[in-house]
């Protein structure tokens, strides 16, 4: 980020701002920039990071300044464990804008945001001084995010979401037998050693795997074992072509 001159003139008492990213640089150099402003700071210091955490120290906050507007700065990629597009919505339960300030580009889990609540979006590479003038929007009580946008960003969201849901329901055309051979090929055994595993004949085996592309709608083992994957995170990847029907 660019830092920038204060607007003159320009007074933002009553204003914080609670930064939440797993970089210490970044929130370091953030905090300095932001206090420049005249906005008091806070930053989410547990390590790691965790949900209950976050909310913790944030509700202190809002308990400790009943009378100031509230926004949370907040990253996607905060842990293995933690995704900052869940606390979008708890955060705003606790009283705060939730702005999602990220280098994240995938647009689904940006949209995802926007859905939850969030009030805007902003990427890490732009100058500071928009971040600032998008929190000025904010605290104006005005959209610092277009109709149009929000919409298309939805919009492609519950494309994304429709996808995933047909994708589930091709795998729940599976048998038992069929979900067990499944999820060995997804561990990374062969034909071979499903049949050593689960005691049956490599014919049955074969005729499992062959009935599951069908299914599915695929043409190889490694697109079912993707098809599985992302049905299970819920994640479908932009451009793949969905699973094609399977008409008994």
């Amino acid at each position: 980020m660019l830092a920038a001159r204060p607007a003159a003139g320009l007074k933002r008492q009553g204003i914080f701002a609670l930064l939440i990213d797993n970089h210490d640089l970044v929130t370091s150099s953030l905090a300095s920039l932001l206090h420049a402003q005249s906005i008091e700071v806070g930053v989410a210091v547990q390590r790691p990071l965790s949900a209950a955490g976050v909310l913790a120290e944030a509700d202190a906050f809002v308990a400790n300044r009943p009378t100031f507007s509230h926004f949370a700065l907040l990253d996607l990629n905060l842990s293995a464990d933690l995704d900052g597009a869940d606390l979008v919505s708890p955060l705003m339960q606790v009283g705060y804008q939730v702005v999602v300030l990220t280098g994240v580009s995938d647009r689904i889990r940006l949209a995802r945001c926007l859905a939850d609540g969030a009030a805007a979006i902003f990427n890490k590479t732009r100058p500071f001084r928009e971040l600032m003038g998008m929190i000025d929007t904010i605290a104006a009580g005005e959209c610092a995010v277009s109709i149009a946008e929000r919409d298309l960003m939805l919009r492609e969201l519950q494309a994304h979401l429709d996808q995933v849901t047909k994708l589930r329901q091709s795998l729940s055309h599976l048998t038992a037998a069929e979900g067990t051979v499944l999820a060995k090929l997804r561990m990374g055994l062969d034909a071979e050693q499903i049949a050593r595993e689960t005691y049956l004949s490599i014919h049955t085996v074969r005729s499992h795997i062959h009935w599951i592309l069908v299914k599915l709608g695929v043409h190889s083992q490694r697109e079912a074992i993707r098809l599985a994957e992302a049905a299970e995170r819920g994640v479908w990847q932009c451009g793949a072509q969905p699973p094609r029907p399977h008409q008994p």
